[in-house]
């Protein structure tokens, strides 16, 4: 009873991104660009650290260019069948 009153009263407390003129969509393109560059820059500094930092580093990087988006398991079961 209590979770659906806090979750009500969540919901109606956020209000939608939904861009309405040509300014305000530039914006949100903006805000989404800034903020794949701030993770790219995090991804280039822990490489950075641990190309300096071999101890750290073991036997891979943590973001290889190699690695692929890898398929999870359960997924691989269901393609079997």
């Amino acid at each position: 009873m209590l979770k659906k009153i806090i979750m009500g009263q969540v919901i109606k407390k956020m209000k939608p991104n939904v861009p309405k003129t040509k300014y305000d969509k530039a914006f949100r393109d903006l805000k989404i660009a800034v903020h794949k560059a701030k993770g790219q820059k995090a991804k280039t500094d822990q490489t950075i650290f641990e190309f300096k930092n071999p101890k750290f580093k073991g036997e891979k990087f943590t973001f290889d260019s190699s690695k692929k988006k890898a398929i999870k398991k359960s997924d691989r079961k269901k393609g079997d069948k």
